[in-house]
């Protein structure tokens, strides 16, 4: 093994290793691993910190795996694991020894290098994002350069694409930015929710034509750029912006000398991470992530977290990676037919309202779907709109009560049966003549 050879080698591979199906906890291990002292670890402590409990195998199967993966990239070639020497592909990232506690790895000191060298590269680019980007220039940003399709030297571009290591707001649709540049010239209606022109889309709430709704967005950002320098972090809940991409802002144009924001941006992690109540806004969720922090490294911290709250939640970077590299379109044809079962009390009624929106406004959902009191109210705004029927059926609901049937009324001239429509054929024939 030359000297720097795991330094050149996970280097490289680093991205990779983020893009598996374990690399949210295989970072989260790395820089535990990494500030433990003398960097020296065993697979109990680590699976104990990773929230793995009494499952140390998982542990080491991290450690090993992660060896292979790195070798197998690189064309490493290593001899066949041998129980009487202890040889495997954990050897690539670390040496190991045996103790009372139980078999020690410490972390090549080339690995140890490389985890710090791209901890220093996300300062480099937060520096390169600034200086792109400066928090006095954006007053002048025009909508071109906010954002126009096909270009890659823009705000939206940047902030999405190019700082994606400082955190991840790739999901979703492009709405999210408020007003967008688009890359179709498919004609498309506006709704009661977003207007289209040929070149651009926005939401209707933020002005008339792109320019109106530009300028405004542009304010929103000012003004969550101040409110985050001033560390008035409760203001930013206020502010009218999908979480993600306002949250990211927020990171972004902090006073880097006291750093109150981490740069994690989804609400289900922070919530997982810090075991707290769901309706917890993200400012008090922030405000006690940076408590647990501490006088630790932001972006450290961020790995470790990001990656425990992963292992927490049962998810994996891949579902990102997915929507990232697909680039798939808000499902806009849903399945015709959708069952939630479950005992009762499990939450069936509160998640069909969610879905019900999610099938009828993709978009809105999307922009809101860790806010069940705004999923409520446009719930209610579909409902009353005739968009949506909510029925409970019950014992004595007939099918003359769902598709149509006699119904007796009685007149001056007697009594009369009439057929009536049912709450399904009602439903058929407004959506028929939408």
């Amino acid at each position: 093994r030359e000297s720097n050879e795991i330094f050149k080698v996970f280097k490289c591979y680093s991205k990779k290793i983020e893009k598996t199906k374990s690399g949210l906890g295989d970072f989260a291990a790395l820089y535990l691993w990494k500030n433990v002292p003398n960097q020296e670890i065993t697979a109990t402590y680590l699976a104990k910190e990773l929230g793995y409990g009494d499952k140390p195998g998982l542990a080491n199967n991290f450690i090993d795996n992660l060896g292979k993966r790195i070798a197998e990239s690189q064309n490493i070639t290593l001899p066949e694991r041998d129980a009487s020497t202890g040889s495997g592909w954990w050897r690539v990232t670390a040496d190991g020894r045996d103790s009372k506690k139980g078999f020690i790895w410490t972390m090549h000191s080339e690995l140890a290098e490389a985890l710090k060298e791209m901890n220093d590269d996300l300062y480099t680019l937060w520096d390169e994002f600034l200086e792109r980007w400066p928090f006095e220039s954006l007053e002048a940003i025009s909508l071109p350069a906010y954002s126009t399709a096909g270009q890659q030297d823009t705000f939206t571009w940047w902030l999405e694409s190019y700082s994606e290591s400082l955190g991840s707001i790739w999901g979703g649709s492009a709405f999210k930015f408020g007003v967008y540049s688009r890359n179709d010239n498919e004609v498309k209606e506006s709704g009661k929710q977003w207007m289209y022109t040929e070149d651009y889309a926005w939401y209707k709430k933020y002005g008339a034509s792109p320019d109106e709704a530009f300028n405004n967005v542009k304010n929103i950002i000012i003004a969550i750029a101040k409110a985050s320098r001033s560390s008035d972090l409760s203001a930013i809940d206020n502010i009218d912006l999908g979480e993600a991409v306002k949250w990211k802002i927020a990171f972004l144009y902090q006073n880097r000398k006291d750093i109150k924001i981490s740069p994690m941006y989804k609400k289900d992690y922070l919530v997982a991470y810090l075991g707290v109540d769901k309706k917890a806004s993200m400012s008090e969720l922030q405000i006690k992530l940076n408590e647990t922090r501490g006088n630790g490294d932001v972006f450290e911290f961020a790995k470790v977290a990001w990656g425990k709250s992963a292992i927490l939640l049962n998810k994996s970077l891949s579902t990102e990676i997915t929507k990232k590299e697909t680039k798939e379109p808000v499902m806009t044809q849903q399945p015709l037919n959708q069952i939630l079962y479950g005992p009762p009390g499990t939450g069936k009624t509160y998640r069909t309202i969610e879905k019900a929106v999610q099938i009828i406004d993709p978009e809105f959902y999307l922009e809101n779907e860790e806010d069940h009191d705004a999923l409520h109210r446009r719930f209610t705004e579909l409902k009353d709109s005739k968009r949506i029927e909510f029925v409970t059926f019950h014992q004595s609901f007939s099918y003359e009560d769902f598709v149509e049937g006699l119904r007796a009324s009685a007149g001056e001239g007697g009594v009369s049966y009439d057929i009536e429509p049912g709450i399904f054929r009602v439903a058929c024939e407004s959506a028929s003549g939408m």
